[in-house]
């Protein structure tokens, strides 16, 4: 029985401006691994033959560190049909002006919508200060931006970012993510600062309806934190020719 997905993402790097405990890829500016325009353009013409995929997501590591292959795969996806979005932590919007040119470029290749990442994790690497920048253009050029905050029992949870962003967070909508033990949060955060629930999902996953493609080609039907592991890998998109209709 094929799976319904509805939308493909890709992690165009692993390397990233951050290195956050919580992150699941070990991501770090150290990491090289980054996404061919090549392997981009497939993605896109094999998402295009699955008639349920209507979105196409990029994510990292950090997306805006290679911002030409960004666009590129914005504009190319956004022409094929597919609305977009783009995961962040905003270490680009040091200025009002660099942050203007930037989001202008993304809402001129189609970006439907840009999600930031912010919480006490990241906010040792990225000032709030960018964040609000990235708030206040997207209010004036109309583009719709989400806020997700990756927490634990011990972090800062929504009250104290909401705080932090004051008036600026008005009209975004902002949610909270469970860390899950996987990647550098298993090794730097402790077992107990994990948030659990104490009963079973009543509904099936929602993260199971979005494929996920990594630099080296992997492919997985997850979008999870914990989505990529090994008993989840569908294989590879090199040698896996309209994998996306398996």
């Amino acid at each position: 029985m094929k799976i319904p997905f509805k939308s493909v993402g890709i992690m165009l790097t692993k390397q990233c401006t951050a290195e956050c405990d919580i992150c699941c890829f070990f991501c770090s500016l150290h990491k090289n691994e980054k996404m061919s325009k090549e392997l981009i353009v497939k993605i896109i013409d094999e998402a295009k033959s699955v008639n349920s995929i209507s979105t196409f997501g990029i994510s990292g590591g950090e997306p805006f560190l290679y911002l030409d292959e960004l666009l590129f795969a914005i504009s190319l996806a956004t022409k094929s049909g597919f609305k977009t979005t783009c995961t962040t932590n905003g270490f680009w919007a040091v200025s009002p002006k660099a942050t203007v040119e930037i989001m202008m470029e993304l809402k001129k290749a189609g970006l439907s919508h840009l999600s930031v990442s912010i919480d006490e994790f990241h906010l040792k690497f990225v000032p709030v200060d960018n964040i609000k920048r990235i708030l206040k253009v997207a209010r004036q050029i109309d583009l719709p931006v989400f806020l997700g905050s990756v927490v634990t029992k011990t972090s800062k949870r929504l009250s104290a970012i909401s705080e932090l962003l004051g008036d600026d967070l008005l009209g975004f909508p902002i949610v909270e993510v469970p860390c899950l033990p996987v990647g550098r949060a298993k090794e730097k955060i402790k077992s107990d600062s994990f948030l659990y629930s104490s009963q079973l999902p009543a509904k099936k996953c929602r993260n199971m309806d979005t494929i996920v493609i990594l630099p080296d080609g992997s492919v997985y039907p997850c979008c999870s934190q914990a989505g990529m592991t090994s008993p989840l890998l569908l294989g590879s998109i090199y040698n896996s020719f309209k994998l996306l209709n398996k």
